[in-house]
């Protein structure tokens, strides 16, 4: 899950879970993740395409994420 934190000016890449017989809107974070700066973040991505092209076989990962 990714959030963008405006208080903070930051992107979180984060894995998330529900706890167990938890109703869906309890959702709570792991500490897996990193925080990056709204700057940061967009000069990841603009390197995505070059990311891509380097290294073709991470081209497809959006398609298998998303089935």
């Amino acid at each position: 899950m990714v959030r963008v934190h405006d208080q903070y000016s930051c992107v979180d890449f984060r894995r998330f879970y529900i706890p167990y017989g938890a109703p869906r809107e309890h959702v709570r974070p792991t500490r897996d993740g990193v925080n990056l700066r709204l700057d940061e973040c967009a000069e990841l991505l603009e390197l995505v395409p070059t990311i891509h092209e380097r290294h073709s076989e991470m081209a497809g990962i959006r398609s298998q994420l998303h089935g």
